[in-house]
């Protein structure tokens, strides 16, 4: 149990002082209070209860609970009074803000910052409507899913991205603010955003934002619904208005900041399909119609011609720029864990590469190679792996108007694709509409650690190059801010720092030597001292927690001194992003080690590089979605909407 800071008063202590307990200690408050639920006042009981976090056998019995049968005929349908909804009668629903909750959280940075897990919006609250609602409104299509010229009454398009203007960037979400309505006459106001999924006539208000006196972070954030709220109503207000005012507000969005799409990025089929053709996966994107970029090897037990393991992968690709040599093989005692590799453009009868067993092959027994594996089958894009991985490696906050312009610092991004099932008569997709039903996809996306790295070929100073694990690591003292590597990244999972946003607070990043300096000994408290401190002109990206790595193997060999084992055990090591993902999306571990549940999942037919028909081979790779909606469903479809889209697109 923690003390409070500065000497404080603990929650538990101020409803003690309330209900007229008395000043007391709060861990004797605590204790006390265990031993009258729990009859027992030993030390050892509560030091147990404590560790584990429950209290054993202190669970309810178990009753057996029957549904009365006359009860429930005597519901009919006149018993719900349900009101009809229209433009002019609208559902108010409040909800809990992912940002800050209740507003508990309203001045926590990173909470802030962290794009909304569906709109990817930060730093706001915009009051969420559907397509069609927005179309009777004022007639507008939002152009994030259609490049039609279609104007709303404002003369603009809600969400309106436009690009080649002053005004407007990508990811600069320009929103008419709205004027909500009550038949009492109270009212509040909020810029809109159109979401496909949202029920027709149905606004729906976010709490949390709008505080007038909340630190630093959280004051005049986002805006204000409650003043419409009451005890009666505090969930859901039936009967509200929606009219736009000339007003805009500018949202920060964050889901065209780094877009890949358009490659195969998400690939996924039904179950029916993944059990007819297991290999689904390998035959979509352009790889399935290139050569196979590892080729073929002699298997020196059989002679046989085989693919590379993913061991072998790991172990025997070509690597970067590497500023690390790792033995070669005639240093290794153990001649017969040598394998020849190939040399390109000599071809054997059989038309694949044959082996020279004079080429001095690169191995590198005795170095882990870290890799990475995401299921796209459990990830559900809470982006609880985005903070932290922003905890954990001292990644500051940068504040809305650095956001706008596409300065996020987030190692860790959630990337969210809609799919929908709206088409053309010559079956291509239609842009022109919103479907008000999508099918949803999360990919989180960080840096890959490619092998064949292309940012490190072109960095003019050798400040990000590659280790001995596989890593793409970075010299921050070498790196002059040239921003090649960013440029060249197919990802875009490099970010630099424009400014000092790790030594000066995000209202005061522009004044320079003039401005306040410096970070207090409480914000001290909150940075990792593993984690180099980058500051303005430095390129950064994620490193596969390399600080953990490292302390595992520290760790790992004073326990074995002089045994010469530095094989840090499977499942030793969990990236920041793997501890806290709740559905254990993320597996990360050695991919030369065959035991390992990376080495696994890597090997499932399900697995496949995002652009891996560029040769880079990257070490974090996916694994598939399969959808299985139940066929009996009346919507039920035979494929994936966004599989649809795919096959729609490139005809396969």
């Amino acid at each position: 149990m923690l003390e409070p800071l500065f000497d404080g008063f603990s929650e538990i202590e101020v409803l003690s002082l309330i209900a007229g307990v008395g000043k007391t200690h709060p861990k004797d408050l605590v204790k006390q209070t265990f031993a009258e639920v729990t009859g027992s006042s030993d030390d050892r009981s509560f030091g147990r209860w404590l560790a584990e976090g429950v209290f054993r056998k202190s669970e309810y019995e178990v009753i057996s609970s029957r549904p009365d049968s006359a009860l429930l005929s005597s519901i009919s349908k006149t018993t719900f009074n349900f009101n009809k909804l229209s433009i002019n009668s609208l559902d108010l629903r409040f909800v809990p803000s992912p940002h800050t909750w209740d507003g508990s959280y309203a001045n926590n940075g990173w909470a802030q910052e962290c794009p909304h897990p569906i709109t990817k919006i930060t730093w706001d609250n915009p009051i969420l409507i559907s397509y069609k609602l927005a179309e009777e409104v004022g007639g507008i299509i939002p152009d994030q899913w259609s490049m039609s010229s279609k104007e709303g009454v404002l003369g603009q398009n809600i969400n309106q991205l436009v690009p080649r203007t002053n005004e407007f960037n990508r990811g600069r979400e320009v929103a008419p603010i709205a004027k909500v309505s009550l038949p009492d006459g109270t009212f509040v106001e909020g810029p809109i955003h159109v979401q496909p999924g949202i029920a027709d006539y149905t606004l729906i208000l976010p709490l949390g934002h709008g505080r007038t006196k909340s630190g630093r972070i959280g004051t005049g954030s986002g805006f204000d619904y409650n003043p419409i709220r009451s005890s009666q109503t505090s969930s859901s207000i039936k009967g509200a208005t929606l009219k736009l005012t000339s007003r805009t507000h500018k949202l920060a969005n964050t889901q065209e900041h780094w877009s890949m799409e358009g490659r195969a990025i998400i690939r996924e089929a039904s179950a029916e399909e993944y059990y007819k053709n297991p290999d689904f996966t390998s035959k979509l994107g352009i790889e399935s119609h290139s050569p196979n970029l590892f080729p073929k090897i002699k298997d020196t037990t059989t002679g046989e011609w085989r693919e590379m393991t993913v061991a072998e992968k790991a172990k025997h690709g070509p690597r970067g720029n590497s500023a690390y040599h790792p033995p070669k093989t005639s240093e290794i005692e153990n001649k017969s864990d040598r394998l020849d590799l190939l040399i390109p453009g000599r071809t054997s009868k059989d038309g694949l590469f044959d082996s020279d067993p004079s080429n001095d092959e690169i191995s590198l027994k005795g170095h882990q190679q870290w890799g990475m594996a995401i299921d796209f089958n459990t990830c559900l894009g809470c982006s609880a792996c985005v903070v932290a991985c922003q905890s954990e490696n001292n990644i500051p906050i940068v504040g809305k108007d650095q956001v706008l312009r596409g300065r996020e610092m987030h190692w860790m991004r959630i990337d969210r694709y809609f799919a929908s099932n709206d088409y053309r008569e010559d079956n291509k997709p239609d842009k022109t509409k919103v479907s008000d039903d999508v099918q949803v996809n999360f990919q989180g996306v960080s840096c890959m650690q490619c092998e064949k790295a292309p940012c490190e070929s072109v960095c003019p100073v050798n400040a990000t190059v590659h280790d001995d694990q596989g890593l793409n690591t970075m010299a921050y003292n070498r790196c002059i801010g040239t921003r090649y590597c960013a440029n060249n990244c197919p990802y875009k999972v490099r970010r630099f720092n424009f400014l000092d946003y790790n030594k000066r607070q995000t209202d005061h990043l522009y004044e320079g030597p003039l401005g306040p300096a410096g970070v207090n000994e409480l914000h001290q408290m909150q940075k990792n001292p593993d984690v180099t401190l980058r500051m303005r002109g430095v390129m950064e990206k994620c490193t596969y927690c390399v600080q953990r790595i490292q302390e595992a193997k520290i760790n790992h060999k004073s326990k074995n001194p002089g045994s010469g084992d530095v094989l840090v055990p499977d499942g030793t090591i969990k990236t920041a992003c793997q501890m806290v993902c709740p559905t254990d999306a993320i597996t990360f571990g050695d991919i030369t080690d065959e035991n390992s549940e990376v080495y696994k999942m890597k090997n499932s037919d399900r697995n496949y590089a995002v652009l891996g028909y560029l040769d880079i081979r990257p070490r974090t790779t996916y694994l598939s979605k399969i959808r299985n909606p139940n066929p009996l469903m009346p919507d039920a479809y035979d494929k994936p909407l966004g599989r649809k889209e795919y096959e729609a697109r490139y005809g396969h």
